[in-house]
């Protein structure tokens, strides 16, 4: 059984790469709105759970924090090993599979930004996330939840 919804970005992951910067959804509501609601990651090990082309990642980065990041698309990883200038440890890993590459309690803080609602069952997802978090971390998620009626 597919652990994903269906949607991907595998055939249009260079051209959301090439693009995303210039695009208003992202220049001005999504960006802002979720730099809005991540904390000071100065000194944090931080994972970017589904990195897409490293936008966070590299501003994590920029922030002092020590970043690996993983998607499942070749593309985004190639791209957020350019975007972060091979400042991240950067996998190509599945959100839906055990992060193999992530110790227990070995991260501060875990973000997942619009990438959630692309797993058809997000329990194993979050499993990880709590099981790679060390105590009292934290957890920052936002979901495209609609029509899907999913939490955000």
């Amino acid at each position: 059984m597919d652990k994903h919804t269906g949607s991907s970005f595998d055939d249009k992951a260079q051209l959301y790469t090439d693009t995303q910067d210039s695009k208003p959804w992202n220049r001005y509501f999504e960006r802002p709105g979720t730099l809005a609601f991540l904390p000071n990651a100065s000194n944090l090990d931080v994972l970017d759970a589904g990195c897409g082309p490293g936008y966070y990642a590299k501003h994590l980065i920029d922030q002092g924090a020590r970043v690996t990041a993983f998607d499942r698309n070749p593309v985004f990883v190639k791209a957020t090993k350019t975007q972060t200038e091979n400042r991240a440890v950067v996998h190509q890993a599945d959100l839906a599979e055990p992060l193999r590459f992530c110790s227990d309690s070995s991260v501060d803080l875990v973000i997942s930004i619009l990438v959630l609602h692309y797993l058809k069952d997000w329990r194993p997802a979050l499993r990880e996330f709590h099981r790679t978090l060390r105590p009292g971390a934290r957890r920052r998620s936002q979901a495209w939840c609609a029509n899907r009626g999913g939490p955000s």
